[in-house]
């Protein structure tokens, strides 16, 4: 079972030449969804906020502003599955900045519910009659 987890819309991103975190805008998405957000493609580049500024733009004892120019990301699904060329973007994923700097996804906006979902369903089969506990603790009903 793979570890990736997908990339939703609004997902943080954090460049190694910027200073604060920014938000990716879905735009190249819009039919497939995870948890009531859109997943992220390779062709999502849209940064409304920026990084901050640049340090690959000095000005004096400070920085230019940051004006975020991502190119298509890597690390991404193999096989293109919503028409096209796009693929979906994976926590791992990353792109380069034409400026010069590599940006890398710090937060997919993703819950992982699969544990509490685990739970929650153990809690319901527990009440149901004929509900029976096997070797492996998990509830099958008979």
């Amino acid at each position: 079972m793979s570890s990736k987890i997908y990339v939703l819309d609004g997902a943080l991103l954090e460049c190694n030449q910027g200073f604060t975190p920014a938000k990716l805008l879905v735009t190249e998405n819009k039919k497939v969804k995870i948890q009531g957000q859109f997943k992220a493609t390779d062709m999502d580049v849209q940064v409304p906020q920026t990084f901050g500024q640049c340090k690959l733009k000095p000005n004096g004892n400070s920085y230019r502003p940051c004006v975020p120019a991502l190119q298509k990301w890597t690390k991404t699904t193999k096989k293109s599955n919503l028409g096209g060329s796009k693929k979906w973007l994976f926590n791992d994923s990353e792109c380069m900045c034409t400026t010069g700097g590599k940006i890398t996804i710090t937060d997919t906006t993703q819950l992982n519910l699969a544990g509490s979902v685990k739970e929650e369903f153990k809690n319901i089969a527990m009440t149901i009659p004929g509900a029976m506990m096997g070797n492996d603790k998990a509830p099958k009903v008979v």
